[in-house]
Protein backbone atom coordinates (compact mmCIF):
# COMPACT_ATOMS: atom_id res chain seq x y z
CA UNK A 1 0.00 0.00 0.00
CA UNK A 2 1.34 3.43 -0.92
CA UNK A 3 2.17 5.73 1.95
CA UNK A 4 0.00 8.83 2.18
CA UNK A 5 1.26 12.28 3.05
CA UNK A 6 0.11 13.42 6.49
CA UNK A 7 -1.60 16.39 4.83
CA UNK A 8 -3.49 14.26 2.29
CA UNK A 9 -7.28 14.50 2.42
CA UNK A 10 -8.99 11.13 2.12
CA UNK A 11 -12.59 10.04 1.82
CA UNK A 12 -13.92 7.70 4.48
CA UNK A 13 -17.28 5.96 4.41
CA UNK A 14 -18.82 5.50 7.83
CA UNK A 15 -21.90 3.57 8.92
CA UNK A 16 -23.87 4.94 11.87
CA UNK A 17 -27.35 4.88 13.30
CA UNK A 18 -29.75 7.53 12.04
CA UNK A 19 -30.13 8.95 15.54
CA UNK A 20 -26.39 9.69 15.68
CA UNK A 21 -26.38 11.16 12.17
CA UNK A 22 -29.33 13.41 13.11
CA UNK A 23 -27.58 14.55 16.27
CA UNK A 24 -24.40 15.27 14.33
CA UNK A 25 -26.40 17.16 11.69
CA UNK A 26 -28.12 19.22 14.39
CA UNK A 27 -24.78 20.16 15.92
CA UNK A 28 -23.40 21.03 12.47
CA UNK A 29 -26.40 23.28 11.74
CA UNK A 30 -26.04 25.07 15.09
CA UNK A 31 -22.39 25.82 14.40
CA UNK A 32 -22.98 26.49 10.71
CA UNK A 33 -20.60 23.68 9.71
CA UNK A 34 -20.99 20.99 7.14
CA UNK A 35 -21.84 17.53 8.43
CA UNK A 36 -18.39 16.39 7.31
CA UNK A 37 -16.59 19.26 9.11
CA UNK A 38 -18.55 18.56 12.31
CA UNK A 39 -17.73 14.84 12.20
CA UNK A 40 -14.04 15.46 11.55
CA UNK A 41 -13.79 18.06 14.32
CA UNK A 42 -15.49 15.76 16.83
CA UNK A 43 -13.21 12.88 15.92
CA UNK A 44 -10.18 15.14 16.36
CA UNK A 45 -11.53 16.37 19.72
CA UNK A 46 -11.79 12.79 20.97
CA UNK A 47 -8.08 12.27 20.30
CA UNK A 48 -7.23 15.68 21.79
CA UNK A 49 -9.07 14.79 25.01
CA UNK A 50 -7.30 11.45 25.18
CA UNK A 51 -3.91 13.14 24.68
CA UNK A 52 -4.63 15.91 27.20
CA UNK A 53 -5.87 13.52 29.88
CA UNK A 54 -3.14 10.92 29.49
CA UNK A 55 -4.74 8.16 27.47
CA UNK A 56 -7.84 6.01 27.29
CA UNK A 57 -7.47 4.73 30.86
CA UNK A 58 -7.58 8.24 32.32
CA UNK A 59 -10.54 9.20 30.12
CA UNK A 60 -12.44 6.15 31.40
CA UNK A 61 -11.56 6.94 35.02
CA UNK A 62 -12.63 10.57 34.68
CA UNK A 63 -15.85 9.56 32.91
CA UNK A 64 -16.61 7.13 35.75
CA UNK A 65 -16.00 9.83 38.35
CA UNK A 66 -18.15 12.34 36.46
CA UNK A 67 -20.98 9.84 36.00
CA UNK A 68 -20.97 8.79 39.68
CA UNK A 69 -20.83 12.44 40.79
CA UNK A 70 -23.78 13.37 38.56
CA UNK A 71 -25.93 10.44 39.73
CA UNK A 72 -25.05 11.01 43.39
CA UNK A 73 -25.46 14.78 43.17
CA UNK A 74 -28.89 14.51 41.57
CA UNK A 75 -30.05 11.88 44.08
CA UNK A 76 -28.72 13.90 47.01
CA UNK A 77 -30.29 17.03 45.52
CA UNK A 78 -33.65 15.27 45.51
CA UNK A 79 -33.23 14.22 49.15
CA UNK A 80 -32.16 17.75 50.10
CA UNK A 81 -35.01 19.56 48.35
CA UNK A 82 -37.71 16.98 47.65
CA UNK A 83 -37.69 18.13 44.02
CA UNK A 84 -36.88 16.04 40.97
CA UNK A 85 -35.91 19.14 38.98
CA UNK A 86 -32.38 19.31 40.39
CA UNK A 87 -30.65 18.16 37.22
CA UNK A 88 -27.60 20.35 36.84
CA UNK A 89 -28.48 22.31 39.99
CA UNK A 90 -26.98 19.87 42.49
CA UNK A 91 -23.64 21.69 42.28
CA UNK A 92 -25.28 24.64 44.08
CA UNK A 93 -26.58 22.55 46.99
CA UNK A 94 -23.99 22.03 49.75
CA UNK A 95 -25.29 18.58 50.81
CA UNK A 96 -25.57 17.31 47.25
CA UNK A 97 -22.15 18.66 46.30
CA UNK A 98 -20.57 17.07 49.38
CA UNK A 99 -22.13 13.69 48.61
CA UNK A 100 -20.98 13.88 44.97
CA UNK A 101 -17.47 14.71 46.16
CA UNK A 102 -17.55 11.70 48.50
CA UNK A 103 -18.63 9.54 45.58
CA UNK A 104 -15.65 10.76 43.53
CA UNK A 105 -13.29 9.97 46.39
CA UNK A 106 -14.85 6.48 46.70
CA UNK A 107 -14.12 5.83 43.01
CA UNK A 108 -10.52 7.00 43.42
CA UNK A 109 -10.10 4.85 46.56
CA UNK A 110 -11.43 1.83 44.66
CA UNK A 111 -8.77 2.24 41.97
CA UNK A 112 -5.94 3.21 44.32
CA UNK A 113 -2.86 1.10 43.59
CA UNK A 114 -1.69 -1.16 46.43
CA UNK A 115 1.23 -0.13 48.59
CA UNK A 116 2.19 2.47 51.14
CA UNK A 117 2.16 6.15 50.25
CA UNK A 118 5.68 7.44 50.72
CA UNK A 119 6.60 10.94 49.60
CA UNK A 120 9.86 11.05 47.66
CA UNK A 121 12.94 12.58 49.23
CA UNK A 122 13.62 16.11 48.02
CA UNK A 123 16.10 16.29 45.18
CA UNK A 124 17.03 19.93 45.36
CA UNK A 125 20.20 21.89 45.48
CA UNK A 126 19.92 24.75 47.92
CA UNK A 127 21.75 27.77 46.60
CA UNK A 128 21.71 31.43 47.31
CA UNK A 129 21.93 34.22 44.78
CA UNK A 130 24.63 36.78 45.34
CA UNK A 131 24.90 37.51 49.08
CA UNK A 132 21.60 35.80 49.88
CA UNK A 133 21.93 33.25 52.63
CA UNK A 134 19.72 30.18 52.43
CA UNK A 135 18.81 28.12 55.46
CA UNK A 136 19.25 24.58 54.12
CA UNK A 137 17.05 22.97 56.79
CA UNK A 138 14.23 25.45 56.13
CA UNK A 139 14.54 24.85 52.38
CA UNK A 140 14.37 21.06 52.85
CA UNK A 141 11.38 21.43 55.23
CA UNK A 142 9.50 23.55 52.69
CA UNK A 143 10.31 21.08 49.92
CA UNK A 144 8.98 18.19 52.05
CA UNK A 145 5.83 20.20 52.73
CA UNK A 146 5.38 20.91 49.03
CA UNK A 147 5.85 17.23 48.13
CA UNK A 148 3.33 16.17 50.81
CA UNK A 149 0.77 18.63 49.36
CA UNK A 150 1.68 18.36 45.68
CA UNK A 151 -1.83 17.36 44.55
CA UNK A 152 -3.51 20.24 46.34
CA UNK A 153 -0.88 22.73 45.14
CA UNK A 154 -1.26 21.55 41.53
CA UNK A 155 -5.06 21.71 41.75
CA UNK A 156 -4.99 25.26 43.15
CA UNK A 157 -2.55 26.34 40.46
CA UNK A 158 -4.78 24.97 37.71
CA UNK A 159 -7.90 26.52 39.28
CA UNK A 160 -6.16 29.92 39.36
CA UNK A 161 -5.16 29.55 35.70
CA UNK A 162 -8.73 28.69 34.73
CA UNK A 163 -10.13 31.61 36.71
CA UNK A 164 -7.67 33.98 35.03
CA UNK A 165 -8.58 32.58 31.60
CA UNK A 166 -12.29 33.10 32.40
CA UNK A 167 -11.77 36.79 33.28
Amino acid sequence: MARRKPTAMIQLKVRMRETLRARLAGAADKREHSLNAEAVERLQQSFNIEDRLGGVGMVELIETIAHVMKLTGEQAGFFATGKLANHGKWTTLPYAFDQAMRAAVAVMEHYRPPGDVVAPQPRVVVMGVGNTKVDREESVRRTHEALDNLGKLMALSEIRKKEQDDE
